[in-house]
């Protein structure tokens, strides 16, 4: 991997000890260490510059006492681990994995406690945090995949007079990560350095775009910082940049916003060359390289044409002073062209319709034990198959998966069938108590809205994967959900050699009571496929997102 053209990596210590705010449970030093006993016995030749990384996952209280005290005894640990290792420093994510912990909206004392009083004790619990990591390494370097970039959206309010800035920072997505970045500030030693990686340069294709981002770095995003730590900021926090291989080559999974799906092969590598070379003008010191594993993989060499190539190229133009050479209109036209494509495909997807029928007489309603073997289910005609997501303009599934939906007076019954050529390689890794991330591997999902209106909400969404874990919420408006919501509903699965099924049984009581004959639902079907090629897909076909209500389906209730 040392022969690769970059100055070091990012690591996990162990998927178990990764988390910036885990607060169950303390970290047991002796479990880390045989972790940290591997880097100290790795001869480092070339990697000078390696970082550990930490996410946000996490369903934390910022008020509770309790939490941060495990929260700051295990980053201690981690800060530990990373001097121990001799490493530079740590690599922060602060995207939100399930639990939305940034964000007030959804914040669980927000019924009793005001965005401002939020605000100041993230402020004050980022302070804390940032000085438990100093206490063990005072030099620690902090690269976060996106800083104050998080609120590009933010800019021009915060340039003008910012009248109204508070109110609609309250209501973003990332309303508490701003007082935690300010409390951070506040807490740095001199010798802390801050990296903001601008993960917005993914989709960069223009030298102007690049050059604009280190303006706002530097300059633009001032107003956003609290004035006591301006002079700070610009002292210690770096302009970063990222480079985005899978985008780049065309080598996603979400296929339409890969912008090299557009480029011809020759044009893709000189798409990496001219990203890789922007982004080493525009940093101060550190770009960072990104790739899902599989079609792209550093370590076995398994690299899109021209890969290695074009990084090599822009690192020598760019240290030996030399232009680029070409000129970027041909990506500005493919991302013309994908903007087309992506809007013309929005157009010609058409949310479907079907008849449930009602379960009357005998057959009775099923038992629920995921054989899905009951007379009632051989009576009940399956739903159209699932149609993959428009995004990934793809035009089949290598894996099938159907649906049966009926329904009596006390329940809505769902039986999913989901065909699997790979049983072996089905991942079940996500998940494995109730409401954890188990959409990040094998796993169904139901949406349904209580009444048929105009923009859905609310509706409700249950999720299960082949280990029959639950996860459910209330989705209020778009990107807000009430993770706290817990209903009462079962299910059972069942795994075979070539298929999975599930079968769900959800009380009318907790979606919208029992609809009247001839009454019409939104809902929609769908599922996570986990065995390559992962595949995302619905009975009625969404967009991007599963949570796209405008795409739901509807369903008639009869007979």
């Amino acid at each position: 991997m040392e022969q690769m053209p970059f100055d070091g990596i990012v690591i996990e210590l162990d998927p178990a000890f990764k988390r910036a705010f885990e607060h169950r449970e303390k970290w047991d030093e002796s479990a880390m260490q045989p972790f940290i006993d591997d880097l100290l016995n790795t001869e480092w030749e070339k990697f000078t510059d390696n970082f550990m990384l930490l996410n946000v996952s996490s369903d934390m209280d910022w008020f509770n006492d309790d939490h941060w005290k495990t929260i700051l005894h295990n980053i201690k640990l981690h800060a530990k681990a990373v001097k121990t290792a001799g490493f530079k420093g740590i690599v922060f994510d602060p995207e939100q994995y399930g639990t939305p912990l940034w964000n007030y909206s959804q914040a669980l004392h927000r019924d009793t406690r005001s965005y401002a009083e939020y605000c100041e004790e993230a402020r004050r619990r980022g302070a804390r945090w940032m000085e438990a990591v100093q206490a063990v390494k005072p030099d620690m370097v902090i690269l976060n995949y996106y800083q104050f970039t998080a609120f590009r959206g933010f800019l021009d309010q915060a340039d003008g007079t910012g009248a109204g800035l508070e109110e609609r920072l309250g209501k973003s997505h990332y309303a508490l990560y701003l007082p935690f970045l300010n409390g951070m500030l506040d807490a740095a030693g001199p010798d802390v350095v801050f990296i903001d990686g601008n993960e917005s340069a993914y989709y960069y294709v223009k030298q102007a775009d690049f050059e604009r981002a280190y303006v706002d770095i530097r300059q633009r995003y001032l107003p956003l910082v609290a004035e006591e730590n301006r002079a700070k900021y610009l002292d210690q926090v770096q302009v970063g940049s990222s480079v985005y291989l899978n985008g780049v080559f065309g080598a996603r999974e979400v296929r339409a916003k890969a912008l090299g799906s557009f480029l011809t092969p020759q044009y893709r590598r000189s798409l990496c060359e001219h990203n890789v070379y922007h982004a080493l003008h525009t940093a101060n010191e550190y770009v960072w390289c990104y790739n899902d594993t599989g079609v792209i993989d550093w370590w076995s060499g398994n690299l899109p044409y021209g890969t290695l190539e074009a990084v090599l190229a822009a690192q020598h133009k760019y240290a030996n002073g030399l232009p680029l050479g070409f000129s970027s209109q041909p990506f500005v036209a493919a991302r013309e062209m994908q903007m087309d494509y992506q809007e013309v495909t929005r157009k010609n997807i058409f949310p479907r319709t079907a008849t449930i029928h009602r379960v009357t007489g005998d057959p009775s309603a099923p038992a629920i034990d995921g054989r899905l073997d009951d007379p009632i289910w051989q009576q009940v005609r399956p739903l159209a198959d699932f149609s993959p997501r428009g995004i990934d303009m793809k035009i089949e599934l290598e894996a099938r998966t159907t649906a049966q939906v009926t329904w009596d007076e006390e329940h809505l019954y769902v039986a999913l069938t989901c065909y699997e050529p790979n049983i072996a390689g089905m991942s079940l890794k996500a998940g494995e108590d109730h409401d954890e991330e188990i959409w990040r591997a094998e796993s169904v999902e139901i949406f349904i809205a209580p009444d048929d209106g105009e923009d859905g909400y609310p509706f409700r969404h249950f999720m299960v994967n082949p280990k029959n874990v639950h996860w459910d919420a209330i989705w209020t408006g778009i990107r807000e959900t009430e993770l706290s919501w817990n209903a009462d509903w079962h299910s059972r699965v069942n795994v075979g050699e070539d298929r999975w099924t599930a079968e769900v049984a959800l009380p009318w009581a907790v979606i919208g009571g029992t609809p009247a004959l001839g009454e019409k639902r939104r809902g929609n079907l769908s599922r996570n496929r986990s065995a390559a090629p992962r595949e995302t897909s619905s009975w009625s076909q969404m967009w991007k997102l599963f949570a796209e209500v405008e795409y739901f389906g509807t369903w008639v209730f009869d007979e």
